[in-house]
């Protein structure tokens, strides 16, 4: 997305992240800063118990709220948050949220209801595959983003048949089930409805680290937030994390962070943008 001069945070997109849950609050943290260096215009990151209060101030610019004072999100949170949902143009879901049994009602009943364009990582996506969840029945447009082994759960594939048909597995699901599918790795390939699908060029083996997967949710949303269709903003999300970590990996080839990539984000957009 490319901004205009008379652009302020209204039409940036307010991004709300539901993440995080006890022992795992840095999950929601990575997904709302790489949805900062994303470009968000405003950023909710809602989580609960102590993992609010834990992720309070860590970052000024994230306004964060708790759902609740269970130590995870449980069904009893749910309306109040399919509520809450209204007042964002996008909503991530899934960093950090664990996999209670109430956890997987929770999202169950977020994407059955929630009306706003959805990015579904982590562990709401081991709530799809365990809850079998209809993804067709979502009333409004998803993003999945899968890493190789999240995906051979939600299809009952192995590892291996995955990556031996890693195009036409995610052209196959996309289609079956009318989302848009991020499957992460090398390469990551990102299968619409309609079957068409991109096989990403950047990335290198450096970004194989804890906390990756959580910034590119981020950024993926950030995108949306900014006007960009779910499948334009998976298609630019997954290219520039990739050449963000490009570009790290010319002075570092390993040993920089999630963190340093969703910093590099900025960069790696104006060089985009500048051809």
């Amino acid at each position: 997305p490319v901004r205009s001069f008379a652009a302020h945070k209204g039409t940036n997109g307010f991004i709300g992240i539901f993440a995080g849950s006890e022992g795992m609050a840095g999950a929601g943290l990575l997904a709302a800063q790489g949805a900062l260096y994303g470009g968000g215009g405003k950023l909710a990151l809602v989580s609960v118990g102590n993992a609010a209060f834990q992720l309070a101030g860590k970052i000024p610019e994230v306004m964060v709220s708790s759902c609740g004072d269970a130590p995870c999100f449980t069904e009893d949170m749910s309306d109040k948050a399919v509520n809450q949902t209204g007042m964002y143009d996008v909503v991530a879901l899934g960093p950090g949220l664990g996999r209670d049994e109430r956890t997987q009602t929770f999202v169950a009943d977020m994407l059955e209801h929630c009306c706003k364009t959805m990015v579904v990582d982590a562990d709401a996506l081991f709530a799809v595959g365990h809850q079998k969840i209809n993804l067709r029945n979502c009333p409004a447009d998803v993003v999945l983003t899968p890493h190789v082994g999240e995906f051979a759960f939600l299809t009952g594939l192995t590892v291996k048949d995955v990556e031996a048909g890693r195009i036409d597995e995610a052209i196959r699901y996309a289609k079956e089930n009318h989302v848009v599918l991020v499957l992460k790795g090398a390469p990551t390939v990102i299968a619409v409805p309609d079957g068409r699908a991109w096989v990403n060029s950047t990335g290198n083996p450096g970004m194989a680290a804890g906390g990756m997967g959580d910034t590119l949710t981020g950024i993926i949303a950030a995108f949306i937030g900014q006007g960009l269709s779910a499948e334009e903003a998976a298609v630019a999300g997954v290219y520039l994390h990739g050449l963000a970590g490009d570009l790290l990996a010319e002075k570092m080839p390993v040993g920089y962070t999630a963190s340093d990539v969703a910093r590099m984000i900025p960069l790696a957009r104006k060089k985009v943008i500048e051809g």
